[in-house]
């Protein structure tokens, strides 16, 4: 899948901030699809909990038990539980989903824009960056995870 680098303005100093995105959804809303930045440091998957609970998630995030988790420097709250994501991107101009099943930790409070792709997810993929293109190349390593393609996705829907 080629996917893009998203540019997120100017840091105090004034260098770019350029991050590698990827999407991903819940597969409870496949539709819903948060920019995620690719996050070697990052232990896990975290998202905005308030995602999590748009998404169906609220009894199981309040049934998680909360740990203080460091993102970026700042303590914040978060709950883990286990979900279907959908990664998206596109194959020679046609958009491809792939379904993993993994631990993912909604956080509160949530200042970023974006969610955080850490290493368990990262692991899963082969992944080949084009940093002067901004751009970058992510196919699933390993075991197969199953594909799915556009009109499945608009076929769950509800």
């Amino acid at each position: 899948m080629k996917c893009q680098f998203q540019d997120f303005g100017n840091s105090a100093s004034g260098e770019a901030i350029i991050r590698p995105i990827i999407f991903i959804a819940l597969a409870s809303t496949p539709q819903t699809k948060i920019p995620c930045v690719l996050d070697t440091g990052s232990t896990g998957v975290r998202l905005a909990e308030d995602f999590g609970r748009r998404a169906g998630f609220g009894a199981q995030i309040d049934r998680a038990q909360a740990s203080q988790i460091p993102v970026g420097g700042r303590a914040t709250s978060g709950r883990t539980i286990q979900a279907d994501l959908i990664v998206s991107g596109t194959i020679e101009g046609k958009e491809i989903h792939t379904l993993l099943a993994m631990p993912v930790t909604f956080c509160k409070p949530w200042t970023m824009s974006t969610g955080l792709a850490g290493f368990p997810l990262i692991q899963r993929f082969r992944i080949v960056m084009r940093a002067r293109l901004r751009e970058y190349d992510i196919e699933p390593e390993g075991t197969d995870p199953p594909r799915l393609s556009t009109s499945t996705l608009s076929a769950s829907r509800p």
